[in-house]
């Protein structure tokens, strides 16, 4: 191999290594913002969320938060979490409509279900809490 080989693989490699070292940065850069992102939707929604525990004080600000968050959920979240949301407001929607069936643990079940989605997806993949070890605070 000439000396002249060396210097066009060796540059070719150099430029190489270049761009995949931007392309991994631009990747991570734009996981990182995604991230960060999803984080407020899932704050926010669990701050509104305040409105379904009991003895909350209910005002027209909170329930705008809860829908505004909510529709920011289904741009942010992965299906998993949405198909939670869902399950969650189904429930409620039934307690709130007298269904017998509902129960105060069926409902704060659901809640609590939710609340390890979002954590599952954002990074607590491992997390071993179950819905059940959720604690409602008054």
């Amino acid at each position: 191999m000439t000396l002249t080989q060396i210097l066009v693989t060796l540059a070719g490699g150099g430029l190489l290594g270049y761009f995949l070292k931007y392309y991994l940065d631009l990747k991570f850069s734009k996981e990182s913002e995604i991230h960060a992102k999803k984080r407020k939707v899932y704050e926010d929604l669990v701050s509104a969320m305040q409105i379904f525990i009991k003895g909350r004080n209910i005002t027209p600000e909170l329930k705008s938060n809860l829908f505004s968050s909510y529709s920011r959920l289904w741009l942010w979240a992965p299906d998993s979490v949405i198909y939670e949301a869902l399950h969650m407001f189904n429930i409620l929607t039934k307690q709130a409509n007298k269904d017998p069936e509902i129960t105060v643990e069926i409902a704060n079940n659901a809640y609590a279900s939710l609340v390890i989605a979002m954590r599952k997806d954002i990074g607590f993949n491992k997390t071993r809490l179950k819905s059940e070890d959720y604690r409602f605070l008054s």
